[in-house]
């Protein structure tokens, strides 16, 4: 694609993968506990103590599921993409490769690609453990 870009490539991914982080959130909010909220307002918290305290501790499992699943998505989306429109990244390389029957080459790429994917989500799912 002409004047297709890594930043472009990445806007246009993260565009794709941003609202499952939204719709994660925004479940978050919706199950915290009442009760975690009522004690909150009890001690007179600030606004500050009770985003630190209360609303993003009990959002963080939510929030990482979004991030995963998320990441998916990018990656997926930009493997996509470069296959399709791209004259570099890895979804052009093992296009090529594919296309020229270098197949060592394209099951090199594929592992690597799968090895960074489960490499990342293994870290996005220890921000969910911490």
């Amino acid at each position: 694609m002409p004047g297709s870009t890594p930043a472009r490539r990445a806007t246009t991914t993260g565009r794709a993968s941003n609202s499952r982080d939204t719709l994660s959130a925004a479940a978050g909010v919706r199950e915290i506990d009442k009760v975690l909220i009522r004690v909150g307002r009890s001690f007179r918290v600030n606004t500050w103590q009770m985003v630190t305290k209360i609303y993003l501790p009990a959002m963080r499992e939510p929030i990482v599921n979004g991030v995963r699943l998320g990441l998916g998505v990018a990656v997926i989306g930009t493997l996509l993409a470069e296959t399709k429109l791209s004259n570099q990244g890895v979804g052009f390389l093992i296009i090529n490769a594919y296309s020229t029957f270098d197949m060592p080459r394209m099951y090199a790429l594929l592992i690597l690609l799968f090895i960074v994917s489960i490499g990342a989500n293994a870290l996005v799912g220890r921000m969910s453990r911490r």
